[in-house]
């Protein structure tokens, strides 16, 4: 089996962490409005409810994030804290780099657009609906299932691309 790593990249680490701190600020002020009028039950409601969808979306994405990618004899692997998405190679029609005139006009349709990753749902007008599970906005590598579906990784050695051609090719 071989490893590939999934780092995040300078704007997925600057939107994290502005991000990240924008939260922290409003958690802040929501845990000082509950503790200056702790028995107002609206005030109560409304800043648990603003804590904890916060503290959700920041697990969310957190947990959704790519961490690494492996290809084993069977399977290319993208191995998340939430659990991992497997792909059958026998499944993969084809996998290559994508250039960054190929991205041009990306639309995020239902996911996240940088807090520690791009994952989920993304429109590609040039190939259409695409599953993100990328950490950065470079290396990017379309993997093309013979189902229909489109996946888009990004790991930080790009030979994954040769090596998922030689076992898409290779009989097994």
């Amino acid at each position: 089996m071989m490893e590939y790593k999934a780092s995040c990249d300078v704007t997925t680490l600057l939107i994290t962490g502005v991000v990240s701190l924008l939260f922290a600020l409003i958690i802040f002020n929501s845990v000082r409005a509950l503790i200056v009028a702790p028995r107002h039950i609206v005030n109560t409601l409304i800043h648990s409810l603003i804590i904890l969808v916060l503290f959700v979306l920041l697990a969310a994405s957190y947990l959704g994030t790519a961490r690494y990618y492996s290809v084993d004899a069977t399977n290319l692997t993208i191995c998340r804290y939430t659990g991992n998405e497997k792909i059958k190679l026998s499944d993969i029609q084809s996998a290559r780099t994508l250039s960054a005139g190929e991205m041009e006009g990306t639309v995020r349709t239902n996911g996240n657009g940088g807090l520690f990753g791009y994952t989920g749902q993304f429109f590609i007008p040039k190939i259409g609906s695409t599953t993100f599970y990328a950490t950065q906005r470079r290396n990017r590598v379309l993997i093309t299932a013979k189902y229909g579906r489109n996946f888009v990784i990004t790991p930080d050695d790009t030979t994954i691309v040769d090596k998922l051609k030689r076992k898409v090719t290779a009989p097994l």
